[in-house]
Formats: C-alpha cells, sequence, structure tokens
C-alpha cells in the first residue's frame, strides 16, 4: 500500500480522520464534484424528455406507414397525397435519427460528468 498515493491532496494517512470510501476533497473538489452530479441529474432529465419526443415521433412515423399502407388501394387519385404522406415519413424517420444520435451524445455527456464526479471521489495513481 505505500506504493499508492491518494489524489492531489495527500495521502489518506495524513489526513485526521478517514472513513471507509471517503476522501480527503477540497472545498473546491467537492463544489466541483456536486456540479457534475447537478449536471449529470439535468441532463438525465433532458435525455427522459427527448426520449418522449421520440417514442411520439415513433408513433407518428407508425400511424403514417399504416396510413400509406392503407391509401396503396386506391393509387392514381391520391398519388400526389401519398408523396406528401411519403416525404413527412421520410423527414419524421430523419428527425428521429437525428433525435437518437442527440439522445445518445447527452447520455454520453452524463457519463462523461459522472465520471468526473467519481474521480474527484477516487483518484488513485501509483507513484513514479
Amino acid at each position: 500500500m505505500e506504493e499508492i498515493e491518494h489524489g492531489i491532496c495527500g495521502s489518506q494517512r495524513n489526513t485526521s480522520w478517514v472513513f471507509r470510501d471517503s476522501s480527503s476533497l477540497t472545498s473546491a473538489q467537492r463544489l466541483e464534484q456536486k456540479v457534475y452530479y447537478h449536471t449529470a441529474k439535468d441532463i438525465l432529465q433532458m435525455s427522459i424528455e427527448l426520449l418522449h419526443h421520440i417514442a411520439h415521433l415513433a408513433f407518428s412515423n407508425y400511424s403514417l406507414s399504416v396510413i400509406i399502407n392503407s391509401m396503396a388501394c386506391v393509387q392514381d387519385a391520391i398519388n400526389s397525397a401519398m408523396q406528401y404522406f411519403r416525404d413527412k415519413r421520410k423527414a419524421i424517420h430523419n428527425a428521429i435519427m437525428r433525435l437518437l444520435f442527440l439522445a445518445w451524445w447527452i447520455q454520453l455527456y452524463e457519463e462523461l460528468a459522472l465520471l468526473y464526479a467519481e474521480d474527484l471521489t477516487i483518484f488513485v495513481r501509483t507513484r513514479n
């Protein structure tokens, strides 16, 4: 254990109190950790809202697919309407893909915030 050094504040044996799973963070690092946790919580809420919008768009996409399939029987009279619905369906599909990418990016940002917060709690490195 002598070769392991804890964090930038010195080893844990130099602190006046040590609890299990505790660290010797400075007040600035504790504040930074709180900011990371708060950021992760906010991003999680935003990603949940975004997933609700994606679910609504996916249902709209499915509904338009059903309409297109049922309208395919009556072809010539409503070709322009079918093309309009197809274009709308394609636009919705593209929006879903962009929003899924955004949700993925937001979740990665949340994970980064949590990793930064945890790095402030547990920072272990070997001596050079």
